[in-house]
């Protein structure tokens, strides 16, 4: 009864918010100086329990290059740690499956966030600019938006195109197009990385369109590769210079028990249409003038 006769909550309510308006600056200032302690305290947390980490050096916003030492990604246990000498700002990657290619681009882009974000990378040395990260991925289709794969493509990989920034991105893609027909997924690859090859960005793509290489010749090309013992595959999961020589999609089939008549006839096929393909010689015809295909 005497809460509802003098409104004691209430005034004790406008006395609180008087009291955070006078004090404004300092409660601002208290936050920030907790939520500083909490990331200091969290980082250092983290560098305790690593077994090996490396405080980043940034290169200047127009160097165009990445120089990693034994880099590994820091939720694999264990890792295999590997170094990358990017010179040229672009990367092509390429491998067969399971070979490393998606984890090495995870790997290189979670090194670029938490260089920039807690000054730690899981190597034993990070050279490159103050990198923002984008990426194309993780896409999928969605039957609630009336939205196909390779529209999802289009969409996130169209994002990707703007040329309003204000730093330089690390951009990272994954399989390029692969929504679509041969084709015309390694014409519109083609031409949107010759797009994303520009200004500051430095562009990382793993593909297993290994027409690309003879399209793309300024980007830098690695490779990841495999090897097959006592019947069965093994990886390094090592990155190497140049172009993947080596493919295992139906050494996979095999493996995975497919009749081996299915085996023997993708292999026959294979090779027919290697040899067809061989016989006609790619030609870049050099940078389109735009990409109508991601502006519709």
């Amino acid at each position: 009864l005497v809460d509802v006769l003098f409104s004691l909550e209430v005034t004790a309510y406008a006395r609180s918010i008087e009291g955070l308006r006078r004090h404004a600056i300092v409660l601002r200032r208290m936050y920030h100086t907790l939520g500083e302690l909490d990331v200091l305290q969290s980082t250092a947390e983290v560098r305790v329990r690593a077994t090996r980490f490396v405080r980043p050096v940034f290169e200047a916003d127009g160097v165009r290059s990445i120089s990693a030492t034994r880099v590994s990604h820091p939720v694999l246990a264990p890792p295999v740690p590997n170094d990358l000498r990017l010179e040229r700002g672009s990367m092509l990657l390429t491998g067969s499956n399971m070979s490393g290619k998606s984890t090495f681009l995870r790997t290189i882009g979670v090194s670029a966030v938490l260089a920039r974000t807690l000054f730690t990378v899981f190597a034993d040395e990070w050279r490159a600019p103050m990198l923002l990260v984008r990426s194309a991925i993780g896409r999928s289709d969605s039957l609630e938006d009336g939205v196909s794969y390779y529209r999802a493509e289009v969409n996130a990989v169209g994002e990707l195109l703007g040329t309003d920034q204000h730093a330089p991105r690390l951009i990272l893609i994954d399989e390029l197009f692969r929504g679509t027909n041969s084709v015309e997924r390694i014409g519109g690859a083609s031409a949107v990385l010759e797009a994303l090859d520009h200004g500051h960005d430095v562009v990382v793509i793993a593909t297993h369109d290994m027409e690309l290489l003879e399209l793309l010749p300024h980007y830098e090309p690695f490779h990841f590769r495999e090897s097959v013992r006592d019947g069965a595959l093994t990886f390094d999961y090592t990155l190497y210079r140049g172009a993947s020589s080596t493919r295992n999609a139906l050494a996979i089939l095999a493996l995975a028990g497919y009749p081996a008549s299915v085996v023997a006839r993708a292999e026959e096929l294979s090779a027919a249409i290697e040899a067809r393909f061989a016989a006609t010689p790619v030609h870049n015809p050099g940078p389109a003038a735009a990409v109508p295909l991601l502006h519709d």
